[in-house]
């Protein structure tokens, strides 16, 4: 399965339509391609991941009680986001 992380935080208010947008625009790729979309807060101390099951769109969100998530390197200057995978 593949898994994108953007790089930019977003606004923690965004839901399905807004997320489902900024997939489009930063990845390139449609929300119900079967893939994990993982979006961080300004703070990164939330997180928000979009997929698509087979019937509709899903939305899990975590808000860590204390730390703070750790964003993977960029694989270029100006990139937007990054797949992650078993090595990463």
């Amino acid at each position: 399965m593949q898994v994108f992380v953007a790089l930019e935080p977003v606004d923690m208010r965004y839901a399905f339509e807004r997320l489902s947008g900024l997939i489009r625009e930063r990845v390139g790729y449609e929300a119900r391609c079967g893939a994990l979309f993982a979006f961080i807060g300004k703070r990164r101390t939330t997180i928000k991941i979009i997929f698509f099951d087979g019937s509709g769109l899903c939305l899990f969100s975590k808000r860590l009680d204390r730390g703070t998530f750790a964003l993977p390197d960029p694989p270029a200057e100006g990139a937007t986001h990054v797949e992650v995978d078993d090595a990463t």
